[in-house]
């Protein structure tokens, strides 16, 4: 799978790999001669084993600033938690070496430790401060599979990972009442007969709900409180209720009332 380079090894060389093999020189990201339907693997990758994962799309060496690319506007650099440990620096040095080249650039991190809380910390503040997408991955091979989906869906839109929305009547009226925990579709079909619209659905009294069969009290009491609890919950009447002594109303107070009408989604 792997090719001769696509350009001349120019003679500016480059820091070690986080993970990888050799030093490789760079260039621009994009060369004449370059397999468009192959991810392009920088030479200081030589020796990583995550190459003989890589099985679903071809892939060839290439003089490159980043470990992979995946297309014109997307790349990744990998690194090692094990290598982070010894090399801290060297994440924010590659991060830089890439300054705004593409829209997509990725920090692919295969976690080989055991306590990767101090590490991947540091590496996840790296990359949010560098406007960087991070991945995690536990094995080699699942780091292939995520280079090998980030080209495999290089020119796909975003409607490719986006649930299908059904257009008629009832799929609408499923997907609004199935949230309702423990609402079935068969429930949907049943309280459909029923009340006939979602309308009277919503407006039905629990004795109405009740009636129906196959919903139970837990259920009506879900159905019903979904449709009747408002949106918003008045805080500061809470927390005056609180305050009060038992069997002590509060008292009014005009001038502060709309102070304390603090409301939450």
């Amino acid at each position: 799978r792997s090719g001769a380079p696509v350009v001349a090894p120019l003679l500016q060389s480059v820091p070690q790999h986080g993970g990888g093999g050799a030093a490789a020189p760079s260039c621009d990201p994009l060369h004449a001669g370059a397999n468009p339907n192959a991810i392009i693997v920088s030479r200081r990758q030589q020796g990583n084993p995550l190459l003989n994962h890589i099985r679903n799309v071809r892939w060839q060496y290439g003089d490159i600033l980043p470990d992979y690319l995946m297309g014109a506007t997307t790349c990744a650099i990998f690194l090692s938690l094990r290598f982070h440990l010894l090399k801290p620096e060297y994440v924010h040095h590659r991060i830089k070496q890439l300054q705004r080249a593409y829209r997509l650039r990725v920090v692919l991190v295969h976690v080989d430790i055991v306590d990767t809380v101090e590490a991947l910390s540091q590496v996840t503040r790296a990359a949010l401060l560098n406007d960087c997408t991070l991945i995690c991955a536990f094995s080699v091979q699942e780091c292939a599979r995520y280079l090998e989906t980030l080209k495999a869906f290089e020119s796909k839109g975003a409607a490719n990972i986006q649930g299908r929305t059904e257009e008629d009547y009832l799929s609408r009226l499923n997907g609004a009442l199935t949230a309702v925990r423990g609402i079935s579709r068969t429930n949907v079909l049943t309280l459909g007969r029923e009340f006939g619209t979602a309308a009277g659905i919503m407006q039905a009294s629990m004795e109405e709900l009740s009636a129906c069969p196959g919903i139970g009290p837990t259920k009506v009491r879900r159905l019903y409180e979904t449709f009747h609890e408002p949106f918003r919950r008045n805080i500061g009447s809470e927390v005056q209720d609180a305050a009060a002594p038992p069997g002590a109303s509060a008292p009014f107070h005009p001038a502060t009332a709309a102070e304390n009408m603090l409301f939450v989604d």
